[in-house]
């Protein structure tokens, strides 16, 4: 199962995106952005929310944080403020993209599948990193991902899966995950 970390501060967002996602993601809260910060570099999740208006440190500064350590990871930058310089402000902190508050329920779905291909490449390489260490073939893979290049993607991920070290039960969980991608 996917994860998602929310970073959020008001209890009324996070119980309309908990509903929203729960059956489908594993969720992860945050309350500020510090807090969002260190359960992002200590859980790696697939994909973050990210409030814009954080307490303590702003959604711009976290994201900017994050992105130091973890550049790949999709962004998505939620806030109230609907107008166009705030989405380029997001993105140029390193939002991958922008909702607006109330958060548009088909917007966000629409949002999380066209990133759920990517975030797949994503989790399959993390499962190849756990059974060979091998960062450059991850990396490698993630940035074929990001750039639409799927079929490469898919490649190179089904050569990494063919490494010994990775159990029979591991590769077709893998091989499940590339399909679904």
């Amino acid at each position: 199962m996917k994860t998602i970390l929310i970073v959020e501060d008001t209890e009324l967002n996070i119980d309309l995106i908990t509903q929203l996602l729960e059956d489908d993601y594993k969720l992860l809260i945050a309350r500020d952005g510090i807090e969002g910060v260190s359960m992002a570099t200590e859980h790696i999740p697939d994909l973050i929310l990210m409030d814009i208006s954080l307490p303590i440190l702003d959604g711009y500064e976290t994201t900017r944080t994050i992105r130091k350590t973890m550049p790949k990871i999709p962004i998505i930058g939620i806030s109230a403020h609907a107008m166009d310089g705030h989405e380029q402000k997001a993105k140029d902190a390193g939002c991958t993209d922008y909702l607006t508050k109330p958060v548009n329920d088909d917007l966000l779905f629409k949002m999380l599948k066209k990133i759920s291909g990517r975030i797949g490449f994503i989790f399959m390489a993390k499962k190849i990193v756990k059974a060979d260490d091998g960062q450059q073939t991850v990396d490698h893979i993630r940035e074929l991902a990001w750039t639409g290049q799927h079929k490469p993607a898919i490649d190179s991920a089904t050569q990494a899966l063919a490494t010994p070290k990775i159990k029979p039960a591991e590769q077709m969980s893998l091989l499940d995950l590339r399909a679904e991608s």
